[in-house]
């Protein structure tokens, strides 16, 4: 199986489905002499069945023509499990879709989902590979070893434990991992504008997944979200709850590095700046709509929690890597009269996603939910930028946050974005 399914079901599986829980449909999984068979057969009824993503017109097609196949090499019985398997990556594979994936090693999956709250050892920052000759500091936590260490976002690591001579950034970015693996101190040698400095990182026990943090540009107040793990939700509603308590005059929230997570998260993060407008309600492949999110025991915590949204100015940071929840908090912001800043954004907006057990063990993730509004109104693929800026690596490399600079100008009032007000594909 391929990389890049292993990595999207894992994050599935931490993260859940469209209304946060992650759900399972189908038969516990059976051993594993299993017919493959059995496996093609039992995945293919779930794709007929709930997919409802991008590539809804060729699932017959694209199953039909895997069938024959793995017929065609199954001629005795039983059917070895590894060709069924081998079937079910085919088609997955060739959907196209990021929120449609398999996991064959169920038990690690349900072993992850349970330690999104867990800490370990590490320094709470997360890097980005700007350029290959660029590994630069995108999120520190407020509070975690880096922040304390001194580390901002924007920093350029030239050097980890004094090893100056990597050219490649991707060197760079692996002795940073080995360093952080090894749990003891490391020292990083950093470019901040024209300064360049040494820090000491002592990495300590910390929340496993970066966290929502607040820092402060003037009267601004700035909230980066790299990602939405249970949890985000109510703490992004309590950053935004005291930056309006504390006076902010303007309001940024980043999320540039943000891939997605659970829905549920996202959505409560949503009535911080949108209340009421955050009228999202999925619609199956039958075209019927699931409850509401306005009615779910999630959606009334948030309302108690957010008395007030947001009402100042707002500027979201995006970028081409901001995928599913993460473009889901920025069209909500939009929506609410907030302006976009950055580029478009990945494009997984347009689907939610359920968990289904296969026999022999593994998990199907499925984009089997639409969503809209008031189940009405499809929601577009992507966010467009009302402030369309082009990629800045090249003044990243130089310690320089351009597109922060430009999304801090939109939340002082001094920028008005003349771009479209509204989103597409």
């Amino acid at each position: 199986m391929r990389t890049r399914w292993r990595v999207a079901a894992l994050t599935l599986a931490l993260v859940g489905s469209t209304f946060g829980t992650l759900g399972h449909a189908g038969g516990a999984g059976g051993p594993p002499t299993v017919d493959g068979r059995a496996v093609f057969d039992a995945a293919a009824q779930v794709l007929r069945t709930h997919y409802a993503g991008p590539a809804m017109g060729e699932i017959e097609a694209r199953l039909a023509a895997q069938r024959r196949a793995l017929l065609g090499r199954c001629a005795a019985a039983p059917c070895p499990l590894a060709l069924g398997r081998a079937a079910v990556e085919a088609v997955v594979w060739s959907l196209d879709d990021p929120h449609t994936g398999v996991n064959w090693d169920a038990p690690a999956l349900a072993q992850g989902a349970q330690q999104v709250t867990a800490r370990r050892v590490w320094s709470g920052m997360l890097t980005d590979l700007r350029t290959p000759s660029t590994l630069q500091v995108v999120h520190v936590d407020h509070g975690g070893p880096a922040e304390r260490a001194g580390l901002r976002p924007g920093d350029v690591v030239l050097a980890v434990n004094r090893r100056d001579d990597m050219a490649e950034a991707g060197l760079r970015a692996s002795f940073l991992e080995e360093a952080e693996a090894d749990q003891k101190p490391y020292v990083l040698r950093v470019r901040r504008g024209e300064q360049v400095l040494t820090v000491t990182v002592i990495p300590a026990s910390w929340p496993a997944f970066a966290q929502p943090s607040l820092r402060w540009r003037g009267q601004v107040a700035v909230i980066s979200v790299p990602n939405f793990v249970p949890g985000t939700g109510p703490a992004f509603n309590t950053l935004v709850t005291r930056a309006a308590a504390q006076g902010a005059a303007g309001l940024v929230v980043d999320l540039r590095w943000n891939g997605g997570g659970s829905a549920v998260d996202c959505l409560a993060a949503a009535q911080s700046l949108a209340g009421d407008r955050v009228n999202l309600v999925g619609v199956g492949r039958s075209g019927r709509p699931l409850p509401a999110w306005r009615t779910t025991p999630e959606a009334q915590a948030a309302r108690a929690r957010v008395r007030t949204p947001w009402v100042g100015p707002l500027a979201l940071l995006v970028s081409a890597r901001t995928a599913s929840c993460g473009e889901l908090l920025a069209y909500f912001g939009q929506r609410a009269g907030g302006m976009v800043v950055g580029q478009p954004t990945r494009g997984l907006m347009s689907s939610g996603t359920r968990a289904h057990d296969l026999p022999g063990g593994g998990l199907l993730f499925v984009s089997d939910v639409r969503p809209t509004l008031d189940g009405r109104v499809r929601l577009p693929g992507r966010v467009v930028p009302d402030c369309l800026l082009p990629d800045d690596a090249e003044l990243s490399s130089q310690g320089r946050d351009t597109a922060l600079e430009e999304a801090l100008r939109v939340a002082r009032g001094t920028k008005n974005c003349a771009g479209p007000r509204g989103s597409g594909r």
